[in-house]
């Protein structure tokens, strides 16, 4: 439970019939015109949108508010860990349609059965789906948990932060990269970009690269890189920033009673410098800014955290992705509204609702009773397309790879990133 994103099983009811005919990642025919851009990053940029749009007008409403949603389930019914599609989760998918999956430490027991699972769950999807999980390193590492799988055991951000070089977390990410997209997982909910500034704040300690803002800047800036240079989409966290606060939203709810100036020199560093190295992704934290916002309300629902400072004045343009919403900070709130209200707020992804298909209804009735208008739905569905379209999803070759047979040699648990890993032990002494 130490991860941001601790979930519960989904509780939805087993007897929902499951649509049929579900025809896996239909091809999309795009037209692309003759006087295409000369330049080759514009001549990308076009046909990505081209596609995007054509994938887009191919999906009705209830397809469209799946995209939203980042469902997970550790255990089948008797609590036991879920190693395989059952039929729980196969109605589910094949309903929702969501547009990703979280695997937790219960879903893993071997890189063949972890890779088989994920291929069955792409199966069912008309849309790949974004492939998660938590795997900062340290005491946050679902991905090696157990040791089932063979993979590198990597030590937490401030062992890495203690060397003093950026490029030790450039290398790490690439090493979580290769590891995790080995086996088909294309998201890591890292790197922490949250400065560990209060010796009393519990829940982050060392998953921080440390409390000096350049020095976390720099390291979040490099683990960007390393992660998305081997296609697995980096995931900025807790924004506005965990670091200084006493609570733990996991357990209740907290605030950052820090104003502006305090926040642009200390927490928004590292998400600013995450951001200017590419990052797909950043999650929101259940914690309040009230200097800021007036209220205690957290990030996850507010519209000046998301869309005033977030995207307008911080630049980011990627997907905004909610913290669990099975988390205690949120405990006593409708989960329906509660996604609704992170929509408005400019949300793309609502992160572990323990009834997806309840709320995927919620959000149809939203939009059907003009609450939320549809052109906000498209403009979150259109910002996920794009972050599956960068990270290769969409192409041959990712549904080619996704074979449960793994060609070579696997990268889990190499001796070259074992030899790392003893490196940067050594170099932060």
């Amino acid at each position: 439970m130490l991860s941001s994103c601790a979930g519960v099983p989904l509780t939805e009811a087993a007897d929902t019939p499951a649509p049929e005919n579900i025809e896996p990642h239909p091809n999309v025919t795009v037209v692309v015109p003759e006087d295409l851009e000369p330049d080759p990053e514009l001549a990308r940029v076009r046909e990505r949108e081209l596609y995007i749009e054509a994938v887009l007008d191919n999906m009705d409403l209830e397809v469209k508010v799946g995209q939203l949603l980042m469902i997970g389930m550790p255990s089948d019914p008797s609590l036991r860990p879920l190693h395989h599609v059952d039929a729980r989760l196969r109605r589910i998918v094949t309903t929702v349609q969501p547009g990703g999956f979280l695997v937790f430490a219960n879903n893993l027991d071997s890189p063949h059965q972890i890779a088989t699972f994920i291929e069955e769950l792409q199966g069912l999807s008309a849309q790949p789906l974004m492939i998660g999980i938590d795997h900062e390193g340290g005491k946050v590492s679902r991905f090696s948990t157990g040791g089932r799988l063979g993979a590198t055991v990597v030590p937490p951000a401030a062992d890495i932060g203690a060397t003093g070089d950026p490029n030790y977390a450039y290398l790490v990410g690439g090493l979580l990269g290769r590891e995790l997209r080995e086996v088909g997982i294309t998201m890591n909910m890292a790197p922490v970009a949250d400065v560990y500034t209060n010796p009393a704040n519990s829940v982050i300690g060392d998953r921080a690269f440390g409390s000096d803002p350049e020095l976390v800047s720099l390291m979040t800036a490099e683990m960007v890189r390393g992660l998305q240079e081997e296609q697995v989409s980096a995931v900025l966290k807790h924004f506005p920033g965990h670091g200084d606060t006493v609570e733990d939203t996991h357990y209740e709810q907290a605030v950052v009673a820090h104003n502006r100036e305090r926040l642009d020199a200390v927490e928004f560093r590292p998400f600013r410098a995450g951001i200017s190295a590419g990052a797909d992704a950043v999650m929101t934290a259940h914690i309040g800014v009230p200097e800021l916002t007036g209220s205690s309300t957290p990030a996850t629902f507010s519209y000046i955290l998301v869309t005033e400072i977030l995207r307008e004045q911080l630049g980011f343009e990627g997907v905004v992705i909610t913290d669990s919403l099975t988390m205690g900070a949120l405990r006593g709130n409708s989960e329906a509204e509660m996604v609704i209200s992170a929509i408005e707020a400019g949300v793309d992804i609502a992160l572990l609702p323990s009834s997806p298909m309840y709320v995927a209804e919620a959000l149809v009735q939203a939009v059907m009773s003009g609450r939320i208008r549809e052109q906000r739905i498209d403009e979150s569905v259109r910002r996920v397309l794009r972050l599956k379209y960068d990270r290769g999803l969409y192409d041959d070759s990712f549904a080619a790879n996704r074979s449960v047979e793994h060609s070579g040699t696997s990268v889990l648990g190499s001796p070259e990133h074992l030899r790392l890993v003893e490196e940067i032990l050594r170099a932060g002494r």
